[in-house]
């Protein structure tokens, strides 16, 4: 699963790189859940996410990070698959390692 948040960000990367029949594409397959389960943020889940934006001033996430956090917590989600090491630094666990 992903998040609206996140669904965002590959598109607009797909789009300037690989133009407009790429990303439209890409943008279909992902709104149909053919690859992944697209959940969406809801208004509590942002103002759990701009708490974890606020408290953790010491790290570098971004909102979108703290989106997804925040979804990740409420849904009890045991394991993250992503390259980003800003979810290990929250304290999920993650893969690959």
């Amino acid at each position: 699963m992903t998040i609206n948040f996140v669904f965002d960000e590959p598109l607009t990367l797909v789009r300037y790189r690989l133009g407009w029949r790429v990303v439209h594409h890409l943008g279909e397959r992902l709104r149909d859940e053919s690859l992944t389960r697209l959940v969406r943020v809801s208004p509590e889940d942002e103002d759990a996410a701009w708490l974890i934006f606020t408290d953790y001033d010491d790290k570098s996430f971004s909102f979108t990070d703290s989106t997804s956090f925040a979804v990740v917590r409420r849904m009890n989600i045991p394991v993250c698959v992503t390259l980003d090491s800003d979810f290990r630094s929250f304290g999920l666990h993650c893969i690959p390692r």
